[in-house]
């Protein structure tokens, strides 16, 4: 069968997920399985892919589960995050500041107060944040959003359009 592997594989019980019985872990419905080795190789594979040095974040929009964001954090993957409150919960896992990248639009002062005193890395991507930012933290490094002005999305339907600042600052704004 195509889809067997080191990870998922079929047992005396049926399908078994890193060598456990997933008959014996799904007790509930809507049920999720994920799997730290397989999860872990991708992360260490997209990072022998990418042959410069680099530093990959896991956004944890795509999946806030703490024993997998853990397995990737333990694996050398940092955390991005796009609100203070995912910024809290990467802290409760452990995730150093240094590890956190901050990267939101539309944010509030209450917002760039909350993850500057955090202390991770922020992204800003207008000069209204630019600004209120550089006020509440003055000196703190920071991260520019820049919009190259490429249009690409679905149509000339703003709502599924990307470009023309929908996100970011236009070349030339600062």
């Amino acid at each position: 069968m195509w889809w067997i592997s080191d990870t998922l594989s079929v047992g005396p019980r049926g399908l078994t997920l890193e060598g456990a019985s997933v008959a014996d872990l799904t007790w509930e419905t809507p049920f999720y399985l994920y799997s730290r080795a397989a999860a872990v190789a991708r992360l260490r594979a997209l990072r022998a892919a990418l042959d410069v040095p680099n530093r990959v974040f896991y956004a944890l929009k795509a999946n806030r589960y703490a024993p997998l964001v853990r397995a990737l954090v333990d694996a050398g993957a940092g955390v991005d995050a796009c609100s203070p409150r995912e910024v809290t919960f990467a802290r409760a896992l452990g995730v150093s500041a240094e590890g956190i990248s901050f990267n939101a639009g539309m944010l509030s002062d209450r917002d760039l107060r909350a993850v500057a005193a955090a202390g991770c890395h922020v992204t800003v991507d207008s000069l209204s944040a630019l600004r209120r930012f550089g006020a509440i933290a003055p000196g703190a490094a920071v991260g520019l959003r820049l919009d190259p002005g490429v249009e690409t999305g679905y149509g000339r339907d703003p709502k599924v359009t990307y470009g023309n600042t929908k996100f970011g600052l236009l070349h030339g704004a600062l």
